[in-house]
């Protein structure tokens, strides 16, 4: 799937609806994937590098959220919950912390040892962008320390 042109055309869309928080937050989208193409000297990037891009953009609104709600500026979060509601409509369906347990514990029990790094190579493998990193590498110490 090519994340580009469902990008141009969502753009397209929000600025038809005159929708300026969506119509930013996939420019910003747009921007961010034309800047590692400039930088990589690519006509167009792969879709997996395209969707790492997208997840990058994700992460950072989640940690800006994470420090906007410790500092205590509400007014912030809402905005930015906002963005990461229209930036996670073009990542795949994420997997919940149940099914990410489930699939860690499966992985493990068939790779047999407690490498840590060879399980999430093999998570990574098997459902690359599907889940959160920073839960999934919870996840898998957890299940490692059992």
């Amino acid at each position: 799937m090519a994340l580009k042109p469902t990008l141009r055309d969502a753009l397209k869309e929000s600025m038809k609806k005159r929708d300026g928080v969506r119509t930013e937050t996939v420019r910003s989208l747009l921007s961010a994937i034309q800047y590692l193409e400039m930088e990589k000297s690519v006509e167009e990037l792969s879709a997996e590098e395209s969707l790492g891009v997208v997840q990058r953009e994700a992460k950072k609104r989640r940690e800006e959220i994470e420090f906007a709600e410790k500092a205590g500026r509400f007014e912030t979060i809402t905005s930015l919950e906002r963005e990461l509601a229209i930036i996670e409509e073009f990542l795949p369906k994420q997997l919940s912390r149940a099914e990410l347990v489930d699939i860690v514990t499966e992985l493990s029990a068939g790779l047999g040892s407690k490498n840590l790094g060879e399980l999430m190579k093999l998570l990574k493998e098997r459902h690359s962008g599907c889940y959160d990193g920073k839960m999934a590498s919870d996840v898998a110490r957890e299940v490692m320390s059992l």
